[in-house]
């Protein structure tokens, strides 16, 4: 009997000294996820900081870029103003004209390599929020898509793509012939 209370006691001292080891590790455990919680808290604080500085640079950089800018596009020339570029915010325009980065060639000019032909596209939304896509083939509208892409400006609402449908991925595919009486036209050179 006398072993077995001994047997007792050194199980309840062994148990003791568990619930006390556990009870370090769960408080270690809080201590570390506190930590890391307060590292994550520290490190997005001093992302956004980064971004509020980045942000301010850019706007220092807007400031500084001319009006007006001239645009290669594959080799084709087109002018515009810095407000056409930056009418839809967080495009490709507005994050090189904004970064300071981007700079003009020897001609003044600002050399994007991409598709030359429907960038003429890319400036009508641009410029009018409209698009008169009613003459591109099905692959030239999936191209174009490509391109809105590339510079990372949204697809228009079905009702800025000079047609009476409602679903924009249904005027994308089919070639329906409308055209609004305001939508600008431009003659091809």
């Amino acid at each position: 009997m006398y072993e077995e209370e001994e047997s007792v006691d050194q199980l309840l001292a062994n148990l003791s000294v568990s619930l006390k080891v556990m009870t370090a590790w769960k408080t270690f455990i809080r201590l570390t996820r506190r930590q890391k919680i307060e590292n994550k808290k520290r490190e997005l604080q001093e992302r956004e900081e980064r971004w509020k500085l980045l942000e301010q640079r850019m706007d220092e950089n807007l400031a500084k870029v001319s009006q007006k800018i001239t645009l290669d596009v594959g080799g084709k020339k087109y002018t515009t103003s810095k407000d056409t570029l930056m009418s839809i915010p967080n495009t490709y325009f507005t994050g090189l004209l904004g970064s300071g980065r981007w700079k003009p060639e020897a001609d003044g000019s600002y050399f994007i390599d991409r598709d030359r032909k429907l960038f003429h596209y890319v400036l009508q939304l641009l410029r009018t929020g409209e698009m008169s896509i009613e003459t591109l083939n099905e692959r030239q509208k999936m191209d174009l898509k490509r391109e809105l892409e590339y510079y990372l400006i949204p697809w228009p609402n079905s009702s800025d793509l000079q047609s009476g449908f409602d679903d924009p991925f249904f005027n994308l595919l089919h070639n329906l012939p409308s055209q609004r009486a305001s939508a600008p036209r431009h003659r091809k050179r």
